[in-house]
């Protein structure tokens, strides 16, 4: 957990990712960082790999279905990032 948050600060200190409105335990991605982070990925080949990944490790947890009925890409991002 400490390289995440080690992680996470690394990212505030250069700006890339900031706080949501004064919740501290909420994130936004600057949009065109989250844009170019997209593109990367789906150049890599690795982008529908790491949707179900995602998908898994968010929805298991909560005891729902791991079955996505659209996209990760389709889902609009909260007012100031993803």
């Amino acid at each position: 957990m400490a390289d995440v948050l080690d992680g996470l600060a690394s990212l505030v200190d250069k700006s890339l990712v900031r706080a949501v409105d004064g919740q501290d335990d909420r994130w936004a991605m600057l949009e065109t960082i989250r844009e170019f982070a997209l593109e990367e990925l789906e150049q890599s080949g690795e982008a529908e790999e790491v949707r179900r990944s995602v998908t898994n490790k968010v929805t298991v947890p909560c005891g729902r279905s791991t079955h996505v009925s659209r996209p990760l890409q389709a889902i609009t991002p909260a007012p100031g990032g993803f």
